[in-house]
């Protein structure tokens, strides 16, 4: 259950992504890991240009959450999205055009990742695409890409 403090918090970021303001949000939980860890600082920009394999901050019933697309479906009001957390097993609920707050641009934790980097856009597309069944065992495999295009 979330207190007073952290619900107003995330209202007024919520607030300021609408009003078309960059915000840093700091992460908790590893959903996101290997690419993105527990504690890490994401920089979101208000963005309608949503790809697959995205990284995208939405509110849904527990709060704000920032997970990858893997996913994207046409609809009359624009497009819902199918998200999905990296280390996660199943996808979320859709988030549609009026949950969605932003895009992440750039990770600042262990690594700095600028994600709009040639080389991670075609990473988090790849990561986007076998997300469903492969990615387990495909972690190994992306921590040691992660090393080669990361800056530390």
């Amino acid at each position: 259950m979330k207190n007073e403090k952290e619900i107003a918090k995330e209202e007024l970021l919520c607030e300021v992504l609408k009003n078309g303001h960059t915000m840093r949000y700091k992460t908790s939980g590893n959903s996101m890991s290997p690419l993105i860890r527990n504690g890490s600082i994401l920089t979101v920009e208000l963005s309608r240009e949503i790809s697959i394999g995205d990284v995208i901050l939405c509110k849904n019933d527990y709060g704000l959450i920032a997970h990858r697309v893997i996913r994207k479906k046409k609809t009359g009001s624009g497009f819902t999205f199918i998200t999905k957390g990296d280390s996660v097993r199943f996808p979320d609920k859709p988030v549609s055009m009026s949950d969605l707050l932003g895009k992440v641009v750039k990770v600042d934790g262990k690594s700095k990742i600028n994600m709009n980097s040639l080389p991670i856009r075609i990473l988090n597309y790849i990561v986007a695409i076998a997300s469903s069944s492969l990615f387990p065992s495909l972690l190994p495999f992306l921590r040691r890409i992660k090393r080669l295009l990361v800056i530390n």
